[in-house]
Order: structure tokens, then C-alpha cells, then sequence
């Protein structure tokens, strides 16, 4: 989906939008924030740290053994 010509608003919407009351309009961006995440889900995969740690292990300067190397874990021991 190209964000940029996707229109969000066409001109019947705005009209709707702008004679709505506060209940109706709560539960407009309600519905509008509850469609966003169940799109996100959908389209999202989840992280696999053990993956990212080894592949960021790999790159000069960021590794273990690099000069910044991290004292702390997000998950855990090191």
C-alpha cells in the first residue's frame, strides 16, 4: 500500500467527522486506533533476540568484543 495516494478522507467522511458529537467521535477514534493495531499484528513478525544478538555479534565494533560492548541484557544474563 502506497501511504502517499491512499486517500484517508474522502469528502463524505470529513462531513460525517465534523457533525459528530463528543460519544460518537470517541468511539470513531476508538475504532480507527483498534483497526491500525489489528492491521500492525498482522503485518508485524516478533523479534528473535538470540537471532539480532548473533548477527550484531558479527559486525566490527559492535560485538562482544567490541569497544561497546553491552554490560546489561534486555532478557536476561549475557
Amino acid at each position: 500500500m502506497d501511504n502517499e495516494t491512499e486517500e484517508l478522507v474522502n469528502r463524505a467522511l470529513y462531513k460525517q467527522i465534523k457533525s459528530m458529537n463528543r460519544a460518537e467521535m470517541g468511539t470513531f477514534v476508538r475504532n480507527v486506533f483498534a483497526q491500525g493495531y489489528q492491521r500492525a499484528e498482522e503485518e508485524t513478525h516478533p523479534i528473535d533476540y538470540d537471532s539480532l544478538r548473533a548477527d550484531l555479534s558479527k559486525i566490527k565494533g559492535i560485538g562482544e568484543k567490541g569497544r561497546f560492548a553491552p554490560s546489561f541484557s534486555f532478557y536476561g544474563e549475557l
